[in-house]
């Protein structure tokens, strides 16, 4: 998650960070309080990378590499996840 989408972010970096999260999400099954902990932690993980994936500019503690600037026109907005959503 770190190298992936760690401060310094670009659209490969947190597709690549997407992918890993989406396919260690489908590996689990929680039975036990620790793996319902891991699966929380990875369904928190893949709301982050998802968001900062979609972002397309650098705000506040969010940098893009490859966005390096702030876009008031397009971001200045509320952006919700719906689980099951594509």
């Amino acid at each position: 998650m770190w190298r992936s989408a760690g401060l310094f972010r670009t659209r490969e970096d947190l597709a690549t960070a997407v992918e890993i999260l989406d396919r260690a999400s489908a590996d689990a099954s929680p039975a036990t309080a620790d793996e319902w902990r891991q699966r929380n932690l990875l369904t928190v993980a893949r709301l982050i990378a998802g968001a900062a994936l979609r972002r397309e500019e650098s705000r506040g503690g969010h940098f893009r590499a490859d966005f390096p600037d702030r876009d008031d026109a397009r971001w200045r907005i509320h952006v919700v996840d719906v689980c099951g959503a594509p």
